[in-house]
Formats: structure tokens, sequence, C-alpha cells
């Protein structure tokens, strides 16, 4: 196996500061667990969003900056749509390749520009290099709403 997801978990957590407005994280956020032997092959796919989507959003990925093996970038990233859910999908915002190891990358989903499907989750082509050689490694997917 290559790979095995949790389903979107919603984050929503304030800590140190007594002004509502500061120190508030919010979004949803998937953890893929990775095993050793995933293929440079083996694309990347969350489960479909499972929150609605009415604004821009953020896309984190590598949240925790988990530091793999094989020093990986991950390959073509995307959002993508699709009308059913089960076929179709196609790319609706794209950040090409980036490295994650031991580090995060970003990219926004601005829906003026790129738009919502009634179906939209996360996906990669797969890893530059084998990201785990031993044991497994977590990496997390976080999308982050702008709330206006």
């Amino acid at each position: 196996m290559a790979y095995i997801y949790s389903p979107w978990k919603k984050i929503e957590t304030k800590s140190g500061s007594s002004n509502p407005h500061e120190n508030y994280a919010y979004g949803h956020v998937c953890e893929i667990t990775l095993d050793a032997g995933t293929a440079t092959t083996v694309d990347i796919n969350t489960p479909a969003f499972d929150f609605s989507i009415n604004s821009d959003f953020t896309v984190i990925v590598n949240s925790d900056a988990t530091d793999f093996d094989n020093a990986p970038a991950l390959q073509n990233m995307a959002i993508q749509g699709s009308a059913t859910g089960s076929a179709g999908w196609a790319d609706m915002s794209t950040l090409a390749t980036a490295s994650i190891d031991a580090t995060s990358v970003h990219f926004i989903h601005d829906i003026t520009t790129h738009g919502v499907m009634p179906f939209m989750k996360f996906h990669a082509d797969g890893f530059s290099a084998d990201p785990v050689t031993g044991g497994t490694k977590s990496l997390k997917i976080m999308v982050i709403p702008h709330v206006t």
C-alpha cells in the first residue's frame, strides 16, 4: 500500500489571547499516512472536500513540515473538481512541482478566477523520490477558507 488518508477534520482552536480575534486557527485538515515504497508514479488524492466552498481558500501542503526521506518534491499539485465526484476530475488551480521536505508550501484557490465545482479535492501526480524508506510518515494537507 502506498498511502492511507483520513477523512477531512475541522480545525477550530483558540489559544493565548483574551482577544477572540487573535491566535485563532480554523479550516480543515486531511492526514495522509505514507509508508515505505510509496512509488513516484502513485497519484496522491485527498477525499473530496466534505465542507462547502463559498470563498477563496489557502491550501497548505505538509503543514507540519515533516522531514521526509530522499528530499522529495510533490509533482503537479492542483485543486481538482468534478461534477459527479466519481469521474471527470479536472485541474482547477495548480502549483506545479514544489519541494515539501521539512517545509510547507501553500497556494491560493481564487474562486472568481478558478471557480467551484460540486466536488473538489487536492491532487498531486506523485513524488519526485520515495518519501519514506522505512516505517511511515504523515503528510498533512490543510484548507483554510478566507472568511470575510
